[in-house]
């Protein structure tokens, strides 16, 4: 869990996917053997301003068709959950389930 903003954590991120991900190979092995690589960023501040979701999940796509990259478009996954959306939705549910 990562506790305090840094600004930086769309390059972090990025950062410790690629460790994770080139890890898989072993020398000598084809590039066919890795796999689908994921990351979860569960955080108490808000990473993405723009969006109000509280879990927003990325892949790689093709910018002008919005489609996956194919046959690899699932080969990297990044995930971002913030505390502070979540937080927020759910007191908003819990404070409706006690009006009605």
């Amino acid at each position: 869990m990562q506790l305090s903003n840094q600004d930086d954590m769309m390059k972090r991120t990025l950062y410790y996917w690629s460790r994770l991900f080139a890890k898989q190979l072993e020398k000598g092995k084809g590039y066919r053997t890795l796999l689908p690589t994921i990351t979860i960023n569960i955080c108490n501040f808000t990473v993405l301003n723009d969006l109000p979701h509280y879990h927003t999940t990325y892949h790689l796509y093709e910018d002008a068709e919005l489609k996956r990259l194919r046959p690899i478009g699932d080969i990297l996954e990044v995930h971002f959950i913030e505390m502070n959306k979540f937080l927020k939705a759910w007191r908003g549910k819990c404070s409706q389930r006690t009006s009605i």
